[in-house]
């Protein structure tokens, strides 16, 4: 069953161990180091797998021509294999590993699945028809994933490179072809952002620092780095949406050719300035003149009251839409109808949650017949839910693009203020006419159209310590 997106092991050879992820069986070989296992199977990308097979479920389901997908540094070729398993001829699957080829072709003859060798050859031109696959038939390929991207054209691109992400960008959008999907996988990402700004600087171009929205900042700094590839090709991209488990995200991009498309993009990849007394923060307009008082920019007014240069200039950055509400939807129609996990509709339903941002959670819920006691995070449920199949029908550009980045309310100090849960929280930045939700960048975190000035009232407003009780006043 779909559903059961937890990995199964069993007792395999001395070398490793068999497991069992969405029906498909893979050897994990014990690595000598946390590289190697990692490239062997790591269970803790799951859920980023089962992500990627519902997003190419998905993209099934608008197309009836075969779609040509790659899973690039396939390590055990789970994921392929998964493709394949699930979709069989809607798909041609081609598997490239360079170091472990012969574990991906054992694992492919342990889930019955003729594996046949793609061999390179230099006078291909990039799209030409490749060869037709069975339904129980995957093509294997031993090289880099950068070669086999630069030699071939797809459909649907997986990468998962296991280091740094950086030195494949440029290969990955180059002969993807139009309204192809990217999917790519970072790893250490918040380590790398907080601890080596150098190396950020030295391989996306990028200013950064430690912040509170350090994961959404890393997954931004990435998307400019995959718009300014894709723009020199003439392409641009429409940001699926970022989804973050563990340390791990992943970014799913759609790729449009066209010079219109990579202006358009070109012009969202902004700087942005950064306060470091109360983290404020602030794209910086869109000009080529310089700017005269860059600090009346930031709704904060730390360097009135601080000595000194106050805030940094970070980025360049993403600073469009992180999520597409239209392919979010479809996204959650299929997770329900193809019996995916609930922890997946869930993130789904998050997901649209944080992309509309609403003003009002609950506008009208007792004309509709609902219980009016129930538990907030019900009734955002039911919502959610209900708008689900309006949202598939209407355009990305007819919402109001949601507010960017978060703040952390708990990791705050409020002097006498009682910070009270979420859905207390979010009610009250509703009734003051605010638009907020949660965000699953960082669950303590709360992406909200109101500045932490207007947070910082709000709270002093409804939320000050009494004597008596500790409850929030109304």
């Amino acid at each position: 069953m779909m559903g059961k997106q937890d990995t199964d092991s069993d007792c395999g050879s001395p070398e490793g161990k068999i497991m069992t992820e969405l029906g498909v069986s893979v050897l994990s070989k014990v690595g000598k180091t946390p590289l190697e296992k990692s490239k062997f199977y790591n269970a803790r990308l799951a859920l980023i797998r089962e992500a990627v097979l519902n997003t190419l479920c998905t993209m099934t389901r608008e197309t009836t021509e075969t779609l040509h997908c790659v899973d690039a540094v396939g390590g055990t070729g789970v994921t392929g294999l998964q493709w394949k398993v699930r979709l069989k001829n809607l798909v041609h699957v081609t598997i490239t590993e360079k170091e472990h080829i012969t574990e991906v072709q054992s694992n492919c003859e342990r889930n019955r699945i003729s594996d046949c060798p793609l061999p390179l050859d230099m006078s291909r031109v990039p799209g030409d028809p490749m060869v037709s696959q069975r339904d129980q038939e995957v093509h294997t390929c031993k090289c880099t994933a950068p070669v086999l991207l630069h030699m071939e054209a797809f459909d649907f691109v997986y990468l998962y490179p296991h280091s740094n992400i950086s030195g494949h960008i440029d290969a990955a959008v180059t002969n993807i072809r139009n309204n192809g999907v990217l999917c790519l996988v970072s790893t250490d990402s918040t380590h790398q952002f907080t601890r080596s700004a150098v190396s950020v600087r030295r391989h996306f171009g990028a200013t950064v620092t430690k912040t509170e929205y350090l994961k959404e900042l890393a997954a931004r700094v990435i998307i400019g780095s995959i718009v300014r590839a894709a723009a020199k090709c003439n392409k641009g991209v429409e940001v699926l949406y970022v989804l973050f488990v563990e340390d791990f995200f992943l970014v799913a991009v759609k790729v449009l050719r066209g010079p219109k498309f990579a202006d358009s993009c070109t012009d969202r990849i902004r700087r942005l300035l950064h306060c470091q007394m109360c983290e404020e923060r602030v794209f910086y307009p869109l000009t080529n003149t310089p700017i005269e008082h860059p600090y009346t920019l930031l709704p904060c007014r730390c360097q009135d009251t601080t000595p000194g240069k106050t805030a940094l200039v970070l980025g360049p950055m993403w600073s469009g839409e992180l999520f597409s509400s239209v392919f979010l939807a479809r996204n959650l129609i299929n997770a329900k109808e193809e019996q995916f996990s609930k922890k997946l509709h869930s993130i789904w339903t998050v997901m649209l949650d944080e992309v509309r941002c609403v003003q009002s959670i609950v506008p009208k819920e007792t004309e509709n017949g609902s219980n009016p006691t129930e538990e907030p995070c019900v009734k955002r449920q039911k919502l959610c839910d209900s708008g689900v199949s309006q949202m598939s029908t209407e355009s990305g550009s007819d919402h109001e693009q949601m507010p960017p980045f978060f703040y952390n309310v708990l990791r705050r100090k409020w002097k006498g203020i009682d910070v009270p849960k979420y859905p207390v929280l979010l009610d009250l930045l509703h009734r003051e006419g605010h638009r907020a939700s949660r965000t699953h960048f960082d669950f303590g975190g709360i992406r909200t159209s109101a500045t932490l000035t207007d947070v910082t009232l709000i709270l002093s407003k409804h939320c000050q310590l009494t004597q008596q009780s500790s409850v929030p006043v109304e």
